[in-house]
């Protein structure tokens, strides 16, 4: 059996939603397990083998147009993922445009997308660009 255990601590502002995301670490279900493997055990990035013949072609459609070859590979790897990815790089290295390629490829193929980021600026910014491509979002 394993046991967790954080001492209590008075805490104010910003800081309580860090402790109620520790705190949800902690409970007992499928969906926490696989969070504690992934943050607490380090579990890799998990990858499907390849990718569905749909997404290919609906890929090529929508991304293949206005992105470059490492973010059409970073969007292919996003949809081979069985858990989490993560995309990261220098500022100005095009991580929002991937990001609307991805989410106009979700969006594609009928799948609901949630975006949610740090700042409201950065939301904003991959709205905007969504927006320049699709009247419909």
């Amino acid at each position: 059996d394993i046991h967790y255990h954080v001492d209590r601590h008075v805490y104010t502002g910003s800081m309580g939603s860090n402790f109620v995301g520790i705190g949800k670490l902690l409970l007992d279900s499928p969906e926490c397990d696989n969070l504690r493997k992934i943050i607490i055990e380090e579990c890799g990035a998990k990858f499907l083998p390849g990718l569905p013949r749909e997404v290919a072609i609906t890929a090529r459609s929508v991304i293949k147009s206005n992105l470059n070859k490492v973010q059409q590979k970073a969007i292919f790897r996003a949809m081979m993922t069985e858990n989490f990815c993560l995309l990261r790089g220098m500022p100005g290295s095009g991580k929002s445009t991937t990001i609307v390629g991805l989410i106009r490829l979700l969006a594609a193929l009928k799948q609901s997308v949630l975006l949610v980021a740090y700042t409201n600026s950065a939301v904003d910014t991959v709205l905007t660009k969504l927006k320049e491509h699709d009247s419909n979002f």
